[in-house]
């Protein structure tokens, strides 16, 4: 048994310094801040507020110190199947950059849309966006990380081409890095955005670095929200793609979606 212990624990300990070797190559200022986290726990002045536990049943949890309160309390893994399930291919919970009109159901036809107007004209004749299913979701945000588990589960199931990743909580990230393996994320010709520890101007730079990139996948963008604390993270997303829509790209980019 205490073997079984000890090989698991060298699992997350593994898949830390995983992380913390794609980090440095891939994102070296948030390793940078992960690694004087680490030292500074390591050397005690910094004082732990989570703190990663795995439970007699089966599954992971976060301790919250100050409050002696579980994040969780509950099964993580059955709540990442519950989220998975309710992951899909539709708009629900998603940023609808095509700006379809809630009383129509048609795109709308801005004076802006110059020369493609006629391709917007036979669109609307031909799409019924009122019970519009996507054949693939090219982008995704996932905000608040939690155990990971739920992230993996959902990233497989919609597998994502690009996908931005927010944590304001500079902590409970590096948590995540002893149960998400990251990598994944960049595997073939895939892109992975991080916001870890940001305040709101820098996080929106990262959004915008997100949703500049392979602009032409940006008609319809998922998010999920991991907890209502982060809502206004959430709130903020929104806020940033009133001001941004289909419209905004380029003519080229506009005929490829």
């Amino acid at each position: 048994m205490e073997e079984e212990i000890e090989e698991f624990n060298q699992t997350l300990v593994n898949l830390y310094f995983k992380n913390m070797n794609f980090l440095k190559d891939n994102f070296p200022e948030i390793f940078e801040k992960v690694d004087k986290l680490s030292e500074n726990i390591n050397n005690e002045t910094h004082k732990e507020k989570y703190s990663l536990e795995y439970k007699p049943e089966g599954y992971f949890d976060i301790l919250n110190n100050e409050t002696n309160q579980f994040v969780y309390g509950f099964d993580s893994y059955a709540e990442a199947d519950k989220r998975t399930e309710m992951s899909n291919f539709t708009k629900q919970h998603s940023l609808d950059l095509l700006r379809v009109e809630p009383s129509t159901n048609k795109f709308a036809l801005m004076g802006s849309l110059g020369q493609i107007a006629p391709l917007v004209h036979y669109l609307n004749q031909k799409i019924d966006f009122e019970n519009i299913t996507f054949s693939k979701i090219y982008k995704y945000i996932f905000i608040g990380v939690g155990v990971g588990v739920h992230i993996h589960e959902i990233y497989k199931k919609i597998n994502s081409m690009n996908t931005l990743i927010i944590e304001p909580d500079l902590e409970l990230f590096r948590i995540s890095l002893f149960t998400v393996d990251y990598s994944v994320f960049e595997e073939g010709n895939k892109k992975l955005f991080l916001s870890v520890g940001e305040d709101l101007l820098q996080m929106e730079a990262t959004l915008s670095n997100f949703t500049s990139y392979h602009a032409y996948m940006n008609y319809n963008i998922k998010h999920h929200l991991f907890w209502i604390d982060y809502k206004y993270i959430l709130d903020e997303i929104i806020s940033y793609y009133s001001h941004n829509h289909a419209a905004a790209f380029s003519y080229n980019s506009i005929l490829t979606v």
